[in-house]
């Protein structure tokens, strides 16, 4: 696979709507952390990192039941203040994303497949 521009993808999905706060990339280490500019976080520097470390567990975990249920196309959790969303970006590589509670998530989630595919294909 070739290198992926990750400051390029991340414009890309912050463009796709205004609701999007945060778009982050974990491929094996922290390469990338994004908020919207005049945003400011909900969760400190060190939340935040342990935020992304648990998602990337649970996101081993769902992987471990692929043979019985398919590969993991997206997980979403609904909270109070925010939707997150995690797409995988390759077998070892997330993508996270949190936009505003009202947010329609199935729509920006198949847009931001389309992205991710778009990059690993080209």
């Amino acid at each position: 696979m070739h290198k992926i521009d990750y400051e390029k993808f991340c414009s890309e999905v912050f463009n796709l709507d205004k609701n999007i706060r945060f778009v982050g990339i974990f491929d094996g280490h922290f390469s990338i952390i994004k908020l919207r500019d005049g945003l400011q976080s909900l969760l400190t520097p060190e939340e935040t990192k342990n935020s992304l470390i648990d998602t990337y567990s649970r996101w081993k975990t769902r992987q471990g039941l692929s043979k019985k249920l398919g590969k993991p196309l997206y997980a979403m959790a609904e909270y109070e203040k925010v939707k997150r969303i995690t797409i995988p970006l390759n077998d070892d590589g997330l993508i996270l994303v949190s936009t505003e509670p009202s947010t329609y998530h199935e729509i920006i989630t198949k847009e931001i497949l389309g992205i991710r595919d778009k990059y690993l294909s080209g």
